[in-house]
Parts: C-alpha cells; structure tokens; sequence
C-alpha cells in the first residue's frame, strides 16, 4: 500500500492537509522521485528582480538583483546568487511565503553576493571579524572592515573540500590592486582559522587569535638550543674531568657519565625533532607560509 511520506503533517501547507483529509493516501502518491504527492516545499514570493528555478522538492537556484542591504532604491552592482537544497531547512512550513532568503536556516547552500558584508550575512548570527584583530600600523580599521564587499560563503552542517590528487589552496591577497567595488586592495588579512565563531584579543585565552608557528623556523631555534646545552655539557665535563680526584672519586665518575648521557639525550632529541624521524615536529603534507 502506497502512502505518504513526510516528517510532520502540521509542516504542510493548509491546501495539502485539507487534501489529505478527504483523499485516499493510497492514491495521494508518495512524493518521491518527483512523484505528485503532498511534500512540504516553499512558495516564493513573486518578485520582479528575481528567478528562482526549482525542482519539484526544495532545492532551488535563485537568481536575485537589489540586495536590499545596499540597493533598497534599485542601485546596481548587487545581484545575488543563491544555490540551495533544503530551503529554511527543518524550519520550512507549507503555508510560509518565501520573501526574502534565510540563509542561517537553509539546510545547505552556496550564496555568492556581488556586495555584502559577509560577518552579518547570516542574518541574526553575526560572524566575528577577523580583520579588527589583525589591524597593523599599515591598516587602519575602516580598511579592516568587511563592508560593501563581494564575497562566496558556503554553508552547511560539514564543508568539505575534497582534492582528488592532493594540493588545496588557499590564496588569500595579492590577486588585484582594487577591490570589486574599486576600493583600493590594502587590508591583506590573509587565512584565519577560527573556532566556535569567537575571537579575543587576551593572548593567554584559548580564542586568542594568533599566528601559526613555521616547523622550520622552530626547528632552527631548538637546534641552537641543544647545541647550546652540548657546548655546555662538553664545558662541565672537561672542567670535571681535570679535577685532582677526577679518576679516583666515585662520585666525579657518577657526574661524567651523567654528563655524557646527557650529551647523547641531546643529540638523540635533536634528531627525533628533524625530518630524519617520524617524530618530526613538523607536517610533511600541511604548509603554510
């Protein structure tokens, strides 16, 4: 026996509930595979500066101009793009009228905005702003700020990029001397990873916003650090080893062969911490620069 498939009835528009009283679920049809049955799905609101090309469920391409942040009057250089599947997502009810779009409740989507400000694009859950943190005696904090700016934002329960033979790249600045809306390209931000969408400035707290260590550069300074302890090491044990008792005393020999353990311990951590060990403090496949 055919019947209805769906996850709560009350989401259905009052058109498709009244239907369902009075038909035979058997003849209603499933609503699978595009199949005609009673679906919970959005209706859009007629806009003139908007084409939406939907398919029978709730995925849709909309195509909009006059991004009402910016052009409320009809100004150019403001189309939208939206590609989504799952249109306000679990929240989506047949008899909701879609006016504008929701992006924070779709269930997953690619938005490319031609101007925006991509923190507070979500609608009610602003994004923190990288730039403010990252602000240098080169870039003032209105160069800082994302406002009026073109941007591509993905967003779902998981993104994945996935690369068939290695090689993701994330190329952040130097591309173009002026922005999409002419301004000047001066901010450089680069790529900022950030957690829990929370950033504070305290160093010691763990959404401190701070640069990632190079394996090298840090490979280097703790070469001149074990070196250092050798030289040391080589110091004490040559003034030990000149002591009048130096072959006589017990407790000078216990001294030396500690010394040279730790010469050895030294060379042995040192190499553990290279590119010769798997230990290696470094990632051979993830850079950065």
């Amino acid at each position: 026996m055919a019947y209805v498939k769906r996850i709560d009835e009350n989401r259905l528009s009052t058109e498709q509930r009244d239907l369902l009283k009075e038909a035979d679920k058997g003849q209603v049809g499933t609503g699978v595979a595009g199949d005609a049955g009673q679906r919970t799905k959005p209706e859009y609101a007629e806009k003139t500066d908007r084409r939406v090309i939907e398919a029978p469920d709730n995925a849709a391409a909309i195509i909009m101009d006059n991004n009402p942040r910016y052009a409320s009057k009809g100004g150019d250089f403001a189309s939208r793009i939206a590609i989504v599947a799952g249109i306000r997502g679990h929240k989506l009810n047949g008899d909701d009228e879609i006016d504008e779009l929701s992006p924070i409740d779709d269930a997953a989507g690619v938005y490319i905005l031609q101007k925006d400000d991509p923190q507070s694009f979500l609608g009610r859950q602003t994004l923190v702003n990288p730039g403010i943190i990252n602000i240098t005696e080169d870039i003032s904090p209105e160069d800082a700020v994302d406002k009026a700016k073109s941007h591509v934002t993905a967003y779902a329960d998981t993104i994945q990029l996935v690369a068939r033979n290695g090689g993701v790249n994330l190329y952040a600045g130097g591309i173009d001397k002026t922005l999409s809306n002419g301004v000047d390209n001066v901010a450089g931000l680069g790529v900022n990873l950030i957690y829990g969408n929370k950033i504070d400035k305290d160093p010691d707290s763990e959404y401190s916003l701070q640069g990632i260590t190079k394996a090298e550069n840090i490979n280097r300074i703790l070469r001149d650090m074990y070196q250092t302890k050798r030289d040391q090491t080589v110091s004490s044990f040559e003034l030990t080893a000149t002591r009048p008792d130096a072959f006589l005393n017990p407790v000078v020999w216990k001294e030396l062969i500690n010394l040279a353990i730790n010469y050895v311990n030294s060379v042995s951590t040192e190499i553990n911490s290279s590119m010769l060990s798997k230990g290696y403090i470094g990632s051979r496949w993830n850079k950065t620069n």
